[in-house]
């Protein structure tokens, strides 16, 4: 069998470049959720500015290098959000899945020492509620919907978000400065075993653990900027995660793989220059209408190396 073409992985240290990538991509469609019976774009600019401000709002919560921040929400753009947020002080993510019953909840944010919690609905922060005096390193949680009995409860996620927002504006490099201190060999997430044989079990990610799938996926599926892809798995889910992350980016230039040469990554600080993209990905699934919580991803734009 002939070797065939595959793309050469996008530079990346950690998880956060593919952040930047997004980011620099410039769509004016970069996430598309429903809301309200809807599809309503996000654009990579109010992405990358709104998970800035979430970072630097999380800061002013207390949330440092090593924290535990939990996310206990369906696919939703406040999903990745999050999760950037997080990495970018250098904190370790938590998934939850939706369909964990509030005692699964609570052993997981209990074992992880959760410092803080995202949680979605109404639904989900009533689990939270049930347990958090039993959760004792739990200091913050924090619901992306309206929930007009948070009060006292919970912290709203566009109150963190503009807190966040106008430390940003006072200081411009700030959320920068946090982020490029993330080094590839940093702790980045801690992914909970089912618990079929036993408690769960918190597997311990590093960036570089992450990046090293993302990179291999990436060479083989070809992006372009007018991609769709469609997200169906929770992102609690290790594999739905992974691919997100390597359909956010685009443009590779192509090569032949030889057996005896190996490349190393470096840092898309450093990278000299980018090929527009000229490929085509799908994610399809079947029977959509029975998945409230999909989003469509447009993903593969251009990126500028340096941003």
């Amino acid at each position: 069998m002939g070797m065939k073409n595959v793309l050469e992985p996008l530079p990346a240290d950690t998880l956060l470049d593919y952040f930047r990538f997004a980011v620099a991509s410039g769509k004016t469609e970069l996430l598309v959720s429903k809301v309200g019976g809807s599809w309503t774009p996000l654009s990579a600019s109010e992405f990358g500015e709104r998970t800035q401000g979430l970072a630097l709002g999380l800061a002013l919560l207390g949330v440092d290098r090593e924290d535990r921040v939990a996310i206990l929400s369906e696919n939703r753009p406040e999903w990745p959000m999050a999760d950037f947020a997080a990495l970018a002080l250098g904190a370790l993510t938590v998934p939850i899945y939706t369909s964990y019953l509030a005692p699964q909840v609570e052993y997981i944010l209990r074992d992880s020492l959760a410092k803080v919690v995202f949680v979605s609905n109404a639904i989900e922060l009533q689990k939270v509620v049930d347990v958090r005096d039993r959760c004792p390193d739990l200091k913050h949680v924090i619901v992306v919907d309206h929930v007009p009995w948070s009060s006292g409860n919970a912290t709203p996620f566009e109150t963190v978000v503009q807190k966040g927002l106008a430390a940003l504006r006072a200081d411009p490099g700030a959320f920068e400065e946090r982020a490029s201190a993330v080094l590839r060999g940093d702790l980045a997430t801690m992914i909970y075993t089912s618990g079929t044989t036993g408690e769960p079990k918190g597997a311990v990610l590093t960036h570089e653990n992450f990046v090293s799938n993302v990179s291999a996926c990436s060479a083989l599926f070809d992006v372009q900027s007018d991609t769709l892809a469609l997200s169906f798995l929770p992102l609690s889910h290790v594999f739905e995660r992974m691919s997100t992350t390597f359909t956010f980016p685009g443009p590779r230039p192509s090569r032949t793989p030889s057996r005896s040469t190996s490349s190393r990554r470096t840092s898309p600080r450093s990278s000299p220059t980018a090929s527009p993209p000229c490929h085509a990905f799908t994610r399809r699934c079947s029977r959509v209408s029975r998945l409230p919580s999909t989003r469509l991803r447009r993903s593969g734009a251009r990126f500028s190396p340096g941003a």
